[in-house]
């Protein structure tokens, strides 16, 4: 019976560290995608004002 309480705990806590894992990527992924995005109308507006 504790072999059994033991393996469900194991399998909520690996299922907890990959949302968490892929929850941090996507942050990641979209933090980069804003970079570049702002860097680009940064990049635009400079060559317009001249």
């Amino acid at each position: 019976m504790n072999n059994n309480a033991e393996l469900v705990e194991a399998k909520n806590t690996l299922i907890g560290r990959i949302f968490t894992f892929v929850g941090s990527g996507v942050f990641l992924i979209g933090s980069l995608i804003s970079l570049v995005v702002g860097y680009q109308t940064y990049t635009r507006l400079l060559g317009t004002e001249t």
